[in-house]
């Protein structure tokens, strides 16, 4: 039995401490001062400058957030490197997991099996573009399977769509081997960087493809001296845009990346705008509130603009909420009447508010391609769309649609002025952004990039 200083008390720690029961625990190790000194589940809760004082085997890090800056930490006092672990290393602790049954139907026998894993299951793009390609995939006589170490909303489009899902926390904890059913399949997609760790020491024989969607940001979220120990045999890798390519490459330069960009699926008709009586734009922000995406520029903006400029737009927040960033802006939020927060809103309710929505801003610091931009242009409304996110290089500013200069809140001021001096305008830029989707971004497009990377992947087999 391992003995063991576990780091973390947060969520993550309250989700998974159970895989930790084969391991004799001497202490938790927490940054909070609050916690340091109490007892949590009957073990002490100390300050990382004192873990040096105890003999251990190793230390398990219970955060995906943090992870760098505790390595960083733990590093910095004298633990080494090999004898630091993480979330996906906790499968190997041996504890006794009731796997869940993959049952693959009698006449999909003869199909090829593709599994699509996802690191969650929210209502975020990369999500949704691993749904999509699930069922083009379906429709072109591929036996498919979602899986994905959580539940989540996402849950009952899969549902809807008539495909199987698995939950398996095995893909937080532990790599593509521990999860035994995926040996079942011919195929595995691997959705996003997050999910790196499902590809160290895997079976090399099965033909993976690594799907990346995330920006340099989202790299600080992961371990690059574990990236490069994954063995790129059989391993094809694909990236939505250029920004997507340019961090992995960074760390990884003998990867070969290919493109694969997304679609935006057209659950609904463009319908009909609703007139509003007050004659007021409406400005959205689509996505998680918070710092990256840059709600707070928008705050910004606002506090510069006129009274009267102010009575003149609305600006949306739709999406979950950033605890810290509610934390550290709420009372800016409400401090303006006519901002609104929605929350997290399913297809059906957002189809709604389309309707209303003048412009979509995408006021990100670091994004791909943002989903919100592309659901609006097909929709045939107008982006303003930050220069960090590389769905800026699809659009010409000022004919269909409006860039300013990443966390340039002067710029996207004037931006924001030039629509409330020329809404007329508007209209006719957002049939324009439409041309933009259809060209770039319809499902024909995807379907036949996806089944030649798929086909590609079959022929060397």
């Amino acid at each position: 039995m391992k003995k063991i200083l576990v780091f973390g008390t947060g969520n993550e720690y309250k989700n998974y401490k159970k895989w930790l029961q084969t391991a004799e625990i001497a202490a938790l190790i927490d940054n909070d001062e609050k916690k340091q000194g109490t007892v949590v589940d009957n073990l002490p809760v100390i300050a990382p400058k004192d873990c040096a004082s105890y003999s251990v085997d190793c230390v398990y890090i219970m955060s995906s957030r943090y992870v760098r800056k505790m390595t960083e930490q733990l590093t910095k006092l004298g633990i080494p490197e090999e004898k630091i672990y993480y979330l996906f290393d906790l499968a190997d602790l041996g504890m006794k997991y009731k796997a869940p049954v993959c049952r693959i139907p009698v006449r999909e026998k003869a199909a090829k099996k593709i599994a699509l894993l996802s690191d969650n299951l929210q209502l975020s793009g990369a999500q949704f573009a691993l749904l999509n390609a699930a069922i083009l995939l379906k429709k072109n006589g591929y036996f498919v399977m979602m899986a994905s170490p959580t539940p989540g909303k996402l849950r009952s489009y899969i549902s809807d769509e008539g495909i199987p899902l698995i939950i398996d926390e095995r893909l937080r904890t532990g790599k593509i081997q521990d999860a035994e059913w995926l040996k079942d399949f011919d195929l595995v997609v691997v959705n996003t960087v997050l999910n790196y760790h499902l590809l160290l020491n895997r079976d090399t024989n099965i033909p993976v493809i690594w799907w990346l969607h995330e920006t340099e940001y989202f790299y600080s979220l992961v371990m690059e001296y574990k990236i490069r120990m994954i063995n790129p045999k059989n391993l094809n890798i694909y990236a939505v845009s250029s920004l997507a390519k340019r961090p992995l490459l960074e760390i990884r330069d003998d990867f070969s990346i290919e493109d694969l960009f997304v679609y935006v699926k057209e659950d609904f008709h463009q319908e009909e705008k609703i007139r509003k009586d007050n004659g007021k734009i409406v400005f959205a922000v689509i996505g998680v509130v918070c710092e990256l995406k840059g709600q707070d520029l928008l705050l910004k903006v606002l506090d510069v603009l006129s009274e009267d400029e102010n009575k003149q737009i609305e600006v949306w927040f739709i999406g979950r909420e950033d605890e810290e960033f509610i934390r550290e802006y709420g009372e800016v939020i409400e401090e303006h009447s006519n901002v609104r927060k929605f929350g997290e809103l399913g297809k059906s309710d957002l189809r709604k508010l389309y309707r209303e929505i003048d412009v979509v801003v995408c006021s990100s610091r670091s994004e791909n391609l943002c989903m919100a931009v592309l659901e609006g242009a097909q929709q045939s409304i107008v982006p303003i769309i930050s220069t960090a996110a590389a769905v800026s290089d699809y659009f010409k500013d000022g004919w269909d649609g409006i860039i300013f200069q990443s966390e340039n809140e002067v710029e996207l001021t004037e931006k924001i002025r030039w629509c409330l001096r020329n809404s007329d305008k508007l209209p006719e830029m957002g049939q324009r952004a439409r041309k933009v989707y259809n060209t770039n971004f319809s499902e024909a497009i995807f379907e036949y990039n996806l089944l030649q990377a798929v086909g590609k992947v079959f022929e060397y087999v």
